[in-house]
């Protein structure tokens, strides 16, 4: 019956009948029952997920790929149940052509960054044609088509841009590279009462050089934006930069952004739906660590990729065959700040200049964040990692001043070990310790303790029990503790089960610059993850 399937469809989009023709099927299932606090109140709460990808490749060069999205509800986004996704794609060594549903990327992503992700309920994938030809002196991808964004990260919002665009790398010697992009957009919405219609033009210069001991990339965006319903136009403009220094004992990475694509006053800054702000197709470097660890996978801040500029720099050093420490420390702060005049109520820099390096000063909304972790391997049964962090934010406000300013700031000690008890068992154990200082929350001072325990059994069976406590008798979900269960089957190496009951505490997470509030959730999740 699959054979039979198989070659109907590759027959109905022209394909060669002759040759290797490979099937793959992934589906992904996620339940949820239980109740979730939504800011007021805790309220029952259900989700059902079904994530089906199916894709045929033919001779290695013919590939056709489809996915049904059952989300009635989603846990985070919006619901949806419909054929969400499909692409047919030729590939060679020279070019490849595709049409459908496509990621893409130019550059760093300051011009164009198309992509997914499922946890924070994000997706703008482009609906069109995209093409890469390849040349051995240089390369060239182009795209044209349509992305639609149908997103709960504002209230409600139902964005669609038409974009036409096409980037160029010419490799001139070795080990240098240079790129130029250009994206023209068009952009149409219906918010609550807020429509907006704009066009722009967004047009990067990149180079990029790798060495034996060393690497730099730099790339520079211009943004020219109208908004259709004002006239009003306006320039932003964006900026980042890498470098990196390695050897066998160290290696040193230092990023540096200085984003303006939408500097403006703080009346403006509060408007989500402000039409020179960053567009959801862009999504440039965020310049600061994602981490793994429990606590700080937790974001005391939010991306302004609008009025930025910061700096990070992260060092590996291995001083012992089976030792690694690691060090990284950001800062990054407004380019800007601003006063008003009490008289006609209008706004106005307080300096001339933007800023081209972050400040510590309060009225440019500071963040620092400093992180040292050392990994051990005592044995191939036993390995050790230990880490603390310290990070603050402080979000100026500018109608108050200090007064109604919100400062956060963090202290965390973290410990994780790892041991083979026997051939067929292995226990992870991880502990964490944070200290809070928050001054808009009644409790300013709190701590808080993560414990977690994993158990691997034969390789294929998990058992796991996690728990926090906070000392804060006024957080949002109402609890001071935490406690969660989870079990996980692998079977036959192609179906991964996974049941979880209790309590999760939420809170804000960012991933790749999209940022979301989890909420708290208190029941029953159910996971089931199949690829043939």
């Amino acid at each position: 019956m699959k054979r039979m399937f198989i070659t109907a469809l590759l027959g109905v989009v022209g394909i060669p009948l002759t040759g290797q023709t490979d099937f793959s099927f992934r589906n992904a299932f996620r339940y949820g029952d239980g109740q979730r606090f939504n800011g007021f109140g805790t309220t029952a709460f259900r989700y059902f997920e079904n994530l089906t990808d199916m894709q045929i490749t033919h001779d290695g060069h013919y590939r056709f790929g489809l996915r049904y999205t059952q989300d009635s509800p989603a846990e985070t986004g919006l619901r949806k149940e419909e054929f969400s996704r499909w692409f047919a794609e030729y590939d060679t060594d020279s070019w490849t052509i595709r049409a459908g549903h496509s990621p893409a990327l130019f550059g760093q992503g300051l011009s164009l960054n198309l992509f997914e992700d499922r946890g924070q309920g994000f997706d703008s994938w482009l609906q069109g044609l995209t093409g890469v030809y390849r040349h051995a002196f240089f390369r060239i991808q182009a795209i044209a088509g349509k992305v639609e964004i149908d997103d709960s990260l504002v209230f409600r919002r139902q964005d669609r841009y038409d974009l036409t665009g096409g980037s160029l790398i010419v490799l001139p010697s070795g080990p240098v590279e240079i790129g130029i992009s250009a994206v023209h957009a068009r952009g149409f919405g219906t918010v609550p009462t807020v429509p907006f219609s704009l066009s722009s033009d967004l047009s990067s210069f990149s180079i990029k050089t790798n060495f034996d001991t060393w690497s730099f990339l730099s790339d520079y965006l211009v943004r020219w934006t109208k908004d259709d319903i004002t006239g009003l136009t306006k320039t932003g403009s964006a900026f980042y930069s890498s470098v990196s220094w390695f050897s066998d004992l160290i290696s040193l990475t230092v990023d540096y952004k200085n984003y303006r694509l939408d500097v403006t006053n703080p009346i403006d800054r509060l408007d989500p739906y402000r039409p020179f702000k960053l567009l959801p197709f862009q999504n440039p470097p965020t310049v600061q660590k994602e981490h793994s660890w429990f606590f700080i996978s937790r974001s005391l801040n939010e991306q302004d990729f609008n009025d930025q500029t910061g700096v990070q720099a992260e060092i590996f050093i291995n001083p012992a065959e089976k030792l690694q420490l690691t060090a990284n420390g950001s800062f990054s702060s407004r380019t800007t700040s601003w006063q008003q005049d009490v008289f006609d109520f209008t706004w106005s820099r307080t300096t001339g200049s933007l800023l081209l390096f972050p400040s510590s000063k309060e009225m440019y909304s500071p963040f620092h964040e400093l992180f040292l972790e050392a990994d051990y391997e005592f044995s191939d049964d036993f390995s050790l990692r230990g880490a603390v962090a310290t990070r603050s934010f402080h979000l100026y406000n500018d109608f108050t001043g200090p007064a109604g300013s919100h400062q956060q700031s963090d202290r965390v000690l973290m410990g994780w070990l790892q041991w083979k008890v026997t051939d067929s068992q292995t226990t992870q154990v991880q502990s964490e310790w944070i200290q809070s200082d928050d001054n808009f929350s009644p409790d300013p001072h709190s701590s808080g303790i993560f414990l977690s325990w994993i158990q691997t059994i034969d390789g294929f069976w998990n058992v796991a029990l996690r728990h926090e406590r906070t000392t804060n008798t006024f957080d949002p979900g109402g609890r001071k503790d935490w406690t969660l269960f989870e079990t996980g089957l692998r079977l036959d190496g192609r179906h991964l089960i996974t049941v979880s009951g209790g309590q999760e505490r939420g809170g804000l997470t960012c991933t790749n610059g999209v940022c979301r509030f989890i909420q708290p959730f208190t029941g029953v999740r159910v996971s089931i993850i199949s690829t043939l």
